[in-house]
């Protein structure tokens, strides 16, 4: 079950996004949780990879955000596996005085993101929010794309009838609704492209961007001893 309950700062129809937080400290995991809830995230914790597993057994995640160092290695295999399950999902590793190896190595394994700790929760909701807006911006460019490949086969399709009706033994020219098609779909295929190109245009400006934690008061501004360490 989610750790608590909050009155949601989304629509009624939507869903708030869904943030499993693993780390073996789960009292900090739990102040940043509860300031994330009030934020109208719906949080999980889990403190082991057996307790992650379950959690993305019983509901499916936005966010994860990943502690390194769980106890025999297990947090580059936790990542692993989430990465495995859901090929998508934004995964956040957190850790203590990291090496240049050890973030290398998260990467490596699917992390997408890097913070270290201690972390307060306004400094977390910066990089969950960010891995939001890449992750819809992913899913517009997939959409598109698709859409672009349907009006592209189309385009073959037409093109091919033209061929055939043009063949000297071919049947009495009417071409014209045929060429404006191709003039139609070619028109809407360049459009496409064209939002395509902004689409990714905006996704490396996120990646680019060194965006400021937000002022809210979050378990950074209740005191150290309640950031997540």
């Amino acid at each position: 079950m989610p750790h608590s309950e909050a009155t949601p700062v989304v629509g009624p129809e939507e869903r708030r996004p869904r943030v499993l937080i693993v780390d073996s400290s789960t009292g900090g995991a739990e102040v940043c949780a509860d300031v994330l809830t009030r934020w109208g995230y719906e949080v999980w914790i889990a403190s082991t990879f057996e307790e992650a597993m379950d959690r993305v057994g019983q509901s499916e995640f936005d966010v994860a955000i990943v502690e390194l160092r769980l106890p025999e290695g297990a947090g580059y295999r936790l990542i692993e596996s989430l990465r495995a399950l859901w090929p998508d999902l934004p995964i956040i590793a957190t850790a203590h005085i990291p090496s240049v190896g050890s973030v290398a190595k998260a990467f490596k394994v699917g992390a997408h993101d890097y913070l270290g700790k201690p972390y307060s929760a306004a400094e977390i909701r910066v990089r969950i929010d960010e891995a939001l807006r890449l992750k819809s911006l992913r899913q517009q460019e997939q959409s598109l794309l698709k859409v672009m490949n349907e009006k592209a086969a189309r385009i073959a399709t037409i093109f091919s009838t033209l061929v055939w009706k043009l063949r000297p033994d071919g049947p009495p020219l009417r071409l014209e609704d045929d060429v404006q098609s191709l003039r139609n779909l070619s028109n809407e295929l360049a459009d496409l492209s064209a939002k395509l190109v902004r689409l990714r245009s905006a996704r490396r400006r996120w990646r680019e961007m060194d965006i400021d934690s937000p002022h809210d008061a979050g378990c950074g501004a209740l005191g150290p001893q309640e950031q997540l360490e």
